[in-house]
């Protein structure tokens, strides 16, 4: 296994261990916590739209360029 496969696989590990931990020790009930994830995924999912819809406005501005 090379240097910097063994480099991702521990970081990987590290995460995931981190986020295990997290979850057992979190000072919040399971519903607090499940309240707290769906609303940051909720955010992300309108961040991303709003990302989608500039990358497909900014592709038509570069596809009516090239037909000029």
């Amino acid at each position: 296994m090379k240097k910097g496969e063994k480099i991702v696989i521990a970081g990987i590990l590290g995460f995931a261990s981190g986020v295990i931990l997290g979850t057992i020790f979190t000072p919040w009930s399971g519903e607090e916590v499940q309240k707290k994830i769906g609303i940051r995924k909720r955010t992300v999912e309108e961040k991303l739209k709003k990302l989608e819809n500039k990358v497909e406005k900014l592709e038509e501005t570069i596809k009516k360029g090239e037909k000029s």
